[in-house]
């Protein structure tokens, strides 16, 4: 699987995360697409320590955030085929619009290993 391809399954559950109704179970979607030792940086602070605080943290976001909408504006490969990034403008109802630049990496070609994310308002 090509980083580009891990890059649009993780928008895509973005996009199910802030639109789908009411608690739901993610585990299957989410062990499928994260490493189990996958971190994630947000402005430059620890967000997320591992795979198994992703359910707690989409659960947080949804509480502060509510519903978002994510458009995909562009994603760009590294030459080593390990990393990426994603531009997307995420809006969400209770914070308006945010810009996100996100730096994807997947060593094994299959689940994001780190995310570091940067978002600033539009």
């Amino acid at each position: 699987m090509s980083i580009q391809d891990i890059a649009a399954r993780y928008n895509d559950l973005q996009r199910e995360l802030g639109e789908a109704p009411g608690d739901q179970d993610w585990s299957n979607k989410i062990n499928a697409l994260f490493s189990e030792d996958f971190i994630k940086t947000l402005n430059g602070e620890i967000f997320v320590k591992n795979r198994s605080e992703l359910p707690e943290q989409i659960s947080r976001c949804r509480e502060e955030a509510g519903f978002w909408k994510i458009e995909e504006k562009e994603i760009i490969p590294s030459i080593c085929t390990k990393k990426c990034i994603i531009r997307y403008a995420l809006t969400s109802e209770n914070f308006g619009k945010c810009e996100v630049v996100a730096i994807l990496r997947s060593l094994s070609g299959h689940q994001i290993e780190t995310i570091d994310e940067i978002y600033y308002e539009a």
